[in-house]
């Protein structure tokens, strides 16, 4: 066999969805042919799978530096929203400007203040049994039926609309 005839049979073998290291070592030793005419064709083969390797490693970086550069975006349009929201509430929850009406909303259910919580100071019903690990739905849930526990409040959450 010539080097180009062990080439194309490696790469007929490569093609295969079923290939395992043995059946490929087993093929590579039933090749008819020279050593160095078969270590040549090996060699070549790994030289062409780099070859192949190298746009989809690229493809990979570059969805990562895409999904960083997202990711950025979100957390700036975050913080700007979040700023904005701050600031239509210290003007009484809406602000019209040139181009948009900007009102401040309650975004959901109310929920537990984190900021604000004190777990020593919550009764040991709120915790489930395990490691002391306080049970924040049902915390909140006897806050909402005005339960006044001290340690814990509720505050209503709010976010920016731009219209």
């Amino acid at each position: 066999m010539k080097a180009t005839e062990i080439v194309n049979a490696i790469e007929e073998l490569l093609d295969r969805d079923d290939l395992d290291p043995k059946t490929l070592t087993d093929t590579f030793d039933s090749l008819h042919g020279e050593l160095k005419d078969k270590l040549d064709s090996m060699v070549w083969t790994v030289n062409h799978i780099d070859d192949q390797l190298a746009p989809l490693k690229n493809q990979l970086e570059r969805r990562d530096k895409l999904a960083k550069a997202i990711k950025t975006l979100e957390n700036r349009q975050r913080s700007i929203k979040e700023y904005i929201r701050y600031i239509v509430d210290l003007s009484g929850g809406e602000v019209i400007t040139d181009e948009h009406v900007i009102k401040s909303r309650k975004a959901g259910g109310q929920q537990l203040n984190r900021a604000t919580l004190d777990e020593s100071k919550i009764p040991a019903e709120f915790f489930e049994e395990q490691k002391p690990k306080l049970n924040t739905t049902k915390l909140k849930k006897a806050l909402i039926a005005g339960e006044k526990i001290d340690g814990a409040d509720l505050y209503q959450p709010r976010s920016v609309n731009i219209q």
